[in-house]
């Protein structure tokens, strides 16, 4: 009886994974990719306009003041990058001037490891090996720049 439940299970699984593997070909894994990472910058995006809810305001403020000399009061600097990233989420979910976004997204991601260089304190523990959770949160960006360069060749038209 359990062979029989365990085969039963294992047959379920192949029928499964067939039809997924028929119905994710590439160009929808293309899609599936891009809208996800989309929905990430959205969503970190409309955090940043709302006081107190995205964990990285301080992080963001500091390296965006700094970067900009403080020329511009790290307030706007904040909400103008709140505005970047929403529009980029947007433009990404929508397949909007896709290749444009895409290499702007390339240049804000760029812009998200300068903190390693200004602030390294904030990213290391103990120098090189161990990173801070915001070193992790800036590291995973890594996953984003080569899910990115997957979906920049299927990229071809801007609208």
């Amino acid at each position: 009886m359990q062979i029989q439940i365990i085969v039963a299970i294992r047959e379920l699984g192949e029928i499964l994974l067939s039809k997924l593997k028929g119905f994710l070909h590439a160009d929808r894994k293309i899609t599936f990719l891009r809208i996800s990472i989309g929905m990430v910058y959205l969503w970190f995006g409309m955090l940043k306009f709302f006081e107190n809810l995205s964990p990285a305001k301080e992080l963001a403020s500091k390296t965006l003041t700094t970067l900009c000399l403080g020329l511009i009061p790290d307030s706007i600097c904040y909400l103008l990058l709140a505005a970047m990233e929403t529009l980029l989420g947007l433009l990404l979910i929508l397949n909007r001037f896709i290749c444009k976004t895409i290499k702007l997204t390339f240049i804000h991601l760029l812009g998200t490891f300068t903190p390693v260089f200004i602030q390294p304190d904030v990213f290391f523990n103990e120098f090189p090996f161990a990173i801070t959770l915001v070193g992790q949160y800036i590291l995973k960006n890594m996953v984003i720049i080569c899910a990115l360069v997957v979906i920049y060749p299927y990229s071809t038209h801007e609208e």
